[in-house]
């Protein structure tokens, strides 16, 4: 007992740069992400849609640009980070989050439909260029620095990232109760701006040792080769599709069934980044003891799938609403999530060192940017594909399939692990010791213990 206490206090332990970059990569992810959901309470408030005329698809459009650049652009910055200093890609994409965001406040004063909708396309565009740069650059830093406790300080961020979503649209539905459309905006858009030299001044000399340029970039189409790497990235992109997806729409769901305040809807939503931020360091901390995926993901698939099927309710369980079971199952939401994200680049790192790759900061960087893109891509498709939906099936039908969807996630995720596991054994009884997988073996995820 005594030896167990002694490797977990030195698990736990950080150096002071090491906290530096901790703290800095916390709050400026918080910072990022307010800036992201700034836009929910009156982007999805019944009185500024009809205002703009905007319909469901029009706002599951303007909620999924950013999610799409991040996407699009996350590989091509992982692969090529490695050649420049990620502080400055760190600090660059500060720098067009808070901007994109406090210029968006101006949106007020925009009269045309369509121009409004261009802008607002626009601006998020930008934003999500920001944010690709800055988190990219921050999770391949984390990975890179931290190696066996990276899941740890993953799930510290977060946690950082979770209380940023939580609180963001309250904080925005209060101040646009007080300041109009603008004033959300231009506050968090201005604090994530001005806070950039700070970073700057603190982090230029913790991150000294990464401003070497590389000529070496780490390749991708390497990493696209390993077949677990695209099981695993379906259950992340599903578990963070799903609660883009419900952003998108739950808050007009509330607002019609149970009559609250734009206030009150940030208010409810919370329920989902409370749960996702209270266990963000404690399934870190699981996953880098168990070095382990499988139980995780599976966990969180089958979470969200049950929690989708009463947060409706579906249909055909024949269910009144109740506001309770609501803001229970997307607690539960919250918690699934996080189950299916946090484990995910840890396990992704050592499944490509595994596969021949090198164990630096060139496949850091990879594995940061293909993370970044799996989680926007489910975002984009959640947002997307939801509002479309639910303006055709409705709100129940429309978390129906997706809960239907996480459950294929995980039939798809357990076979192919166990495939990947008998093949294993299968090489190893031909003699072959490279094969051994016993780590991959469902079974075996479920008796790690920490030692």
């Amino acid at each position: 007992m005594d030896s167990i206490n002694e490797r977990l206090v030195g698990y736990c332990k950080f150096t002071k740069s090491e906290i530096i970059l901790v703290i800095c990569f916390s709050f400026s992810n918080l910072m990022i992400f307010m800036c992201i959901y700034s836009i929910t309470p009156f982007f999805t408030n019944q009185t500024e849609m009809d205002k703009r005329s905007l319909t469901l698809t029009e706002t599951g459009i303007i909620f999924s640009v950013h999610s799409l650049m991040i996407a699009i652009t996350s590989p091509l910055f992982g692969k090529y980070l490695s050649r420049f200093s990620p502080l400055y890609a760190y600090l660059i994409g500060l720098l067009a989050t808070g901007l994109s965001t406090l210029i968006m406040g101006f949106l007020e004063y925009v009269e045309s439909h369509g121009i409004f909708i261009f802008v607002s396309i626009l601006l998020q565009a930008i934003q999500g260029l920001g944010a690709c740069s800055a988190v990219t650059s921050s999770f391949a830093v984390v990975s890179e620095t931290f190696g066996s406790r990276t899941s740890l300080v993953i799930g510290i961020v977060e946690f950082a990232i979770g209380v940023g979503s939580m609180i963001s649209p309250p904080i925005a539905g209060s101040l646009y109760e007080r300041g109009g459309f603008k004033l959300p905006l231009f506050v968090i858009g201005g604090l994530t701006t001005t806070s950039i030299p700070i970073y700057c001044l603190v982090l230029s000399r913790t991150l000294r040792t990464f401003r070497t340029q590389r000529v070496v970039t780490g390749s991708l189409l390497a990493l696209l080769r390993i077949p677990s790497l695209y099981f695993i990235g379906l259950c992340c992109m599903m578990g963070s599709g799903v609660i883009n997806g419900l952003y998108a729409i739950t808050a007009n769901h509330l607002e019609e069934i149970y009559q609250l305040k734009p206030e009150n809807v940030g208010l409810t939503l919370m329920a989902i980044a409370a749960t996702y931020t209270v266990f963000s360091p404690l399934i870190g901390w699981a996953s880098d003891k168990s070095q382990s995926v499988y139980p995780f993901v599976l966990t969180g698939m089958c979470v969200l799938s049950i929690s989708l099927l009463f947060i409706g309710p579906i249909p055909f369980l024949k269910l009144n609403n109740f506001y309770s079971i609501t803001v229970i199952c997307l607690a539960f939401m919250g918690f699934g999530s996080i189950c299916s994200v946090v484990p995910i680049i840890s396990g992704m790192y050592r499944a490509a060192v595994e596969s021949g790759m090198p164990d630096d900061f060139t496949t850091s960087a990879l594995i940061s940017g293909v993370f970044m893109c799996l989680i926007s891509a489910g975002e984009c498709m959640g947002a997307l594909l939801t509002g479309v939906v639910a303006s055709r099936l409705g709100f129940p039908w429309t978390t129906g399939l997706l809960s239907l969807l996480c459950l294929c996630a995980a039939v798809i995720y357990t076979v192919a692990t166990f495939i990947e596991y008998s093949r294993g054994k299968k090489a190893l009884s031909r003699g072959d010791p490279s094969a051994d997988c016993r780590d991959d073996d469902p079974r075996e995820y479920f008796k790690s213990e920490i030692t």
